[in-house]
């Protein structure tokens, strides 16, 4: 027996979810995450996007051919930036649920890249 909500349920019942979007869901773009485990035995992730940051000035000269040619910007160097996108925070009961979600989701894509490198007839 386990309890949804205020509801005991008894092995082999079936049990229906329904999928709402919070009035705030966005999808985001990471390529990365930063985070750990928290005092209160949480993981903690903070998804980021890593990228160049602009210059916050740039001085061109204009060229005999009217096309624009960079003479120098501020700062001169690249400069590499993890926007933090989203954090999330989860049990450790949720955290090992989405690891082992994931892993099936890897295993599933994988298993699709190499069929479709075989030419996608799965030979």
């Amino acid at each position: 027996m386990a309890k949804i909500g205020e509801k005991i349920v008894k092995a082999g019942e079936e049990i229906t979810f329904k999928y709402k979007h919070a009035e705030h869901f966005k999808t985001i773009y990471a390529n990365g995450v930063w985070g750990g485990p928290n005092p209160h035995g949480e993981i903690v992730m903070n998804f980021f996007l890593e990228r160049n940051q602009p210059p916050e000035e740039t001085k061109h000269v204009i060229a005999e051919d009217r096309t624009l040619v960079e003479k120098s910007r501020v700062p001169s160097k690249d400069v590499l930036i993890r926007e933090l996108q989203v954090g999330i925070i989860l049990s450790l009961s949720v955290a090992r649920s989405v690891k082992e979600w994931l892993d099936q989701k890897i295993t599933l894509l994988e298993s699709s890249l190499e069929e479709a490198k075989r030419g996608g007839n799965g030979k």
